[in-house]
């Protein structure tokens, strides 16, 4: 059973609207640097170079272009 409005309401009251209360781990895979997340709380948005492998990123492109032509046939 999907949520009613009340409990969406509910369930994050405040989401992304302050920075968190935490300061990145040094040598943790993954993290983002504390300029990253201020980036990020700033602005809205973050860009995370090198986050998806190239070969990974061609099979969806290719899969994208079989999908479009498909789409416009």
């Amino acid at each position: 059973m999907p949520p009613t409005a009340e409990q969406k309401s509910k369930a994050h009251p405040g989401v992304f609207t302050l920075p968190p209360d935490v300061s990145p781990k040094p040598g943790k895979a993954g993290q983002m640097s504390q300029e990253q997340l201020d980036h990020f709380f700033r602005e809205g948005y973050v860009i995370l170079d090198d986050f998806l492998d190239k070969n990974l990123l061609e099979k969806i492109k290719a899969q994208l272009e079989v999908q479009v032509r498909q789409h416009c046939k």
